[in-house]
């Protein structure tokens, strides 16, 4: 019963109330995985000290994914050094959308440019596709233009074509200009085209009429 409800509340958002009932049940948890996910918890509510941590890092290589995702997630938020590796490795596993989402945010907002390679692979995936453009943005880095410009041409997918136009406009790089400008000649919606002009003329280029 203890490690069910553990695994309730690493669905469910951080609540402080909660604190003191997790860090007595940690202190009589048994079962391995049942302490992993209480450690998970802790971390979730602030508790960085080394064992919390030593046991969240050992819950982000569980074979349980869920809870590896969520270990990583917390140790994201910790601000743990090994976090990066561990959000990517949990992403190529998981199979829930908006666990899936989680991490990519997580991802982008760490703003290790070496994810960079992870992220761009995971385009392939349509159902988080736009959350991935996102993340990519995040990291802000220039690398990223030619993907990007690529999928432009290719994606088939409105909101995508529309976020990754957003995104080579903020990443500041002149050289997606003309990219940009070739695919506003060819581009039928409006959403997408507005993106378009808008980074354009933010990366200081004449945007078509």
């Amino acid at each position: 019963q203890r490690d069910d409800a553990a695994t309730i509340l690493l669905r469910l958002p951080p609540d402080p109330a909660t604190r003191d009932a997790i860090l007595h049940a940690r202190a009589t948890a048994g079962a391995p995985l049942t302490e992993q996910r209480l450690a998970v918890l802790a971390l979730r509510l602030g508790d960085h000290t080394p064992p919390t941590l030593a046991t969240a890092l050992a819950a982000a290589s569980s074979s349980d994914l869920t809870l590896a995702a969520e270990a990583a997630l917390a140790l994201a938020e910790a601000g743990d050094p090994h976090a990066a590796r561990l959000v990517e490795r949990a992403l190529g596993s998981v199979t829930e959308e908006e666990l899936e989402k989680h991490l990519l945010t997580a991802l982008g907002a760490l703003g290790d440019h070496r994810s960079l390679q992870t992220l761009v692979g995971h385009l392939d995936r349509v159902r988080t596709r736009v959350d991935t453009v996102r993340a990519i943005g995040a990291l802000h880095d220039r690398r990223a233009v030619k993907p990007l410009v690529d999928r432009l041409a290719s994606d088939p997918y409105v909101p995508v074509r529309a976020e990754i136009a957003r995104v080579l406009g903020a990443l500041g790089d002149r050289s997606a200009i003309a990219p940009l400008t070739r695919a506003a000649a060819h581009e039928t919606e409006a959403q997408v085209q507005s993106e378009i002009r808008a980074a354009i003329e933010h990366l200081g280029g004449h945007a078509p009429p």
